[in-house]
């Protein structure tokens, strides 16, 4: 099984190379084969030079894919399951707020009674948690996905990706498609670190744009449902 470790990444000089050289350690432990990929979103600061500088101390095949604007995070990600090479796709990020030398043998762990892997994060705190508690209650309770942080670090089968609906900030709802198409789920706790660089890409003004999203693709989610269920041939009556 070959493993992608997948790290999307906008201006994060400061810690990349640092994110790669422990996933490649995280690997190993797992006793993995595969690849890092990075998929630089655009960045301005010395973030691609770094990607190629470490990409030369790894015993890990390392290779950058890069947008030459800033696309934002769901962009990167497509981009990068699209380049992904390998059976088994784990989404890390690249500044430093999880630990890949820890969570990755973690999550390839779990990944022996599931399809995917999601990851919980312990000992977060901030402004951000109010609008994760929200998003991750509607979570449960309107989509029926029964996990405490559906938007961090996840491992799944690529066969997944065929399933995703590629909406502008699909990567919000992965977890949900996956439990929409019948895979296995689970979920997994790992420690949190508060980023130490650089600054948020997100924020808690985004919640009313988040919640409109959560609305669009739940109904069209249910719209896609209907009319599978309506392709699909009426039973035989005996």
């Amino acid at each position: 099984m070959d493993v992608t470790v997948l790290i999307p990444v906008h201006d994060e000089e400061q810690t990349i190379a640092e994110a790669i050289s422990r996933s490649a350690s995280g690997l190993f432990s797992a006793s993995k084969t595969g690849e890092i990929l990075v998929v630089d979103d655009g960045s301005s600061d010395a973030t691609k030079m770094k990607v190629l500088e470490e990409s030369k101390k790894t015993h890990v095949e390392v290779r950058l894919v890069r947008h030459e604007q800033n696309r934002g995070v769901s962009a990167a990600l497509q981009t990068g399951i699209r380049n992904a090479r390998g059976d088994v796709i784990m989404i890390i990020p690249g500044d430093l707020e999880s630990n890949p030398e820890h969570d990755i043998p973690l999550l390839l762990e779990s990944m022996s009674g599931a399809d995917l892997v999601s990851g919980w994060r312990l000992g977060r705190t901030g402004s951000r948690i109010v609008a994760s508690r929200l998003y991750n209650f509607l979570y449960r309770n309107v989509l029926g996905v029964n996990v405490h942080d559906a938007n961090w670090i996840k491992c799944f089968k690529r066969q997944i990706a065929d399933h995703i609906i590629w909406t502008r900030d699909w990567n919000r709802y992965l977890v949900f498609f996956a439990a929409q198409a019948g895979f296995r789920i689970i979920e997994v706790r790992v420690p949190y670190y508060r980023r130490q660089h650089g600054r948020s890409k997100f924020g808690i003004m985004r919640l009313p744009f988040g919640f409109l999203s959560f609305l669009r693709t739940y109904h069209e989610v249910s719209k896609r449902s209907k009319e599978r269920a309506r392709s699909l041939p009426s039973p035989i009556a005996s």
